[in-house]
């Protein structure tokens, strides 16, 4: 795979990787703030779950409902501050 066809007179081609990079970025960033999304609304309903069949698995679970948040949290809010970024600095 090509990515860059370099020619006498340099790059033609930059302008062009740096939208398909840019696009294929945002796709990446947005398929990881859904599954963070996802993950935080179905969490909760997959401990009600857990807990109907063992009580001792969904306490394990409830600890772990901290770092899970958080990282789902950190995901929602990175995406949030670099589309707004983005879309400033596109301005």
């Amino acid at each position: 795979m090509i990515l860059l066809d370099r020619d006498d007179d340099g790059f033609d081609d930059l302008e062009e990787l740096k939208a398909d990079v840019l696009h294929d970025g945002w796709k990446n960033r947005r398929l990881i703030a859904w599954i963070s999304f996802l993950v935080s609304i179905t969490y909760p309903l997959f401990v009600l779950v857990v807990w109907q069949f063992s009580e001792g698995l969904a306490d394990k679970m409830i600890d772990l409902s901290v770092p899970v948040f958080a990282l789902c949290g950190a995901n929602l809010t990175w995406y949030f501050t670099m589309a707004t970024w983005e879309d400033i600095n596109r301005k």
